[in-house]
């Protein structure tokens, strides 16, 4: 019986050593697979941001490049002497984009020049009306970032602001990069949107005579209409003044359909200084007037009057 006592207590260690290591298995096991399904997270996590900068660089690069040959095709048809140099500034640009975007990292340093000299080419597009401010603040210009991550907000600046702004148009740019930490900042004008109704009330400031007398109002009529490509507010307009026929950029695309409007008698700011808005040059304003809806309409004489009649 004494043996039959051991023998039972032997049997209930040896079951309780076994509980006991199937728990730890258990508990090992678990561990196992959360270590591993934790890397298998962290690694998809790393896949997908670099297939973001993937898609955002392959969207980058043929974008600007068709940009800048339109800026350099306008200069050439325009015999600028600005011509050579905008093509020595996009060789560099092609060259870092051929040579220098296929690693996962390049040297702060050389996005700074590829802003610099992008902003470069771009402000050939514009007049002295545009406002560039652009400054940085980098204690380690080798500092590792990944290529052309801040480019695409600068150049949306540009496409989605300076292109379609009429007045005061401007971009400030900062760039700060400084105890491992980045800061980059892109500020751009806008239009006032076609929604937003201004105060009948509020009168701007009073002006004499002799101001008002430096306007030459004229009539004209719309000859063509086409949109501007990629922006979505512009038409350009060819406009017969009678005595010559002007292009005219206008922010009316939202309002009319080019097809529509051809034919239209307008009146136009004639001796309104020249501008260039998405490469063409603007020679005048067409007058318009806005409801309380936000509506635009052409102002107009009553009856057909000859093109290029003063207006007073």
């Amino acid at each position: 019986l004494a043996k039959y006592t051991s023998l039972d207590l032997l049997l209930q260690n040896e079951m309780a050593y076994s509980m006991g290591g199937v728990f730890l298995m258990g508990i090992a096991r678990h561990m196992y697979h959360y270590v591993k399904l934790k890397h298998a997270t962290q690694q998809l996590r790393i896949e997908k941001q670099q297939a973001e900068l993937s898609y955002l660089k392959s969207q980058t690069n043929p974008h600007f490049l068709f940009n800048t040959l339109n800026n350099i095709y306008a200069l050439t048809r325009e015999k600028s002497d600005l011509a050579p140099e905008s093509v020595l500034r996009l060789s560099k640009i092609l060259r870092f984009m051929l040579y220098e975007t296929s690693g996962d990292y390049i040297e702060i340093e050389q996005e700074l020049k590829i802003i610099t000299n992008y902003i470069e080419l771009e402000k050939l597009r514009y007049d002295e009306s545009l406002r560039i401010n652009f400054n940085y603040t980098i204690t380690d210009m080798k500092q590792a970032i990944p290529p052309l991550l801040l480019m695409p907000l600068v150049e949306n600046a540009f496409k989605h602001g300076v292109s379609e702004t009429r007045v005061q148009p401007f971009i400030d740019v900062h760039l700060s990069a400084q105890n491992s930490q980045l800061l980059f900042i892109v500020k751009n004008s806008c239009e006032t949107p076609v929604t937003e109704v201004k105060d009948a009330s509020v009168l701007k400031p009073i002006i004499v005579y002799d101001d008002f007398g430096k306007l030459d109002l004229r009539t004209g009529k719309i000859v063509s209409a086409t949109k501007v490509e990629k922006a979505d507010k512009l038409l350009k307009l060819e406009v017969d003044l009678g005595f010559e026929t002007r292009t005219i950029v206008s922010g009316i695309a939202l309002h009319f359909a080019p097809e529509d409007i051809v034919g239209k008698q307008v009146v136009v700011v004639a001796n309104l200084a020249p501008r260039k808005m998405r490469g063409i040059e603007s020679n005048g304003m067409i007058l318009m007037a806005e409801d309380k809806s936000g509506k635009l309409h052409f102002v107009n004489p009553d009856n057909e009057v000859e093109p290029g009649s003063g207006v007073s």
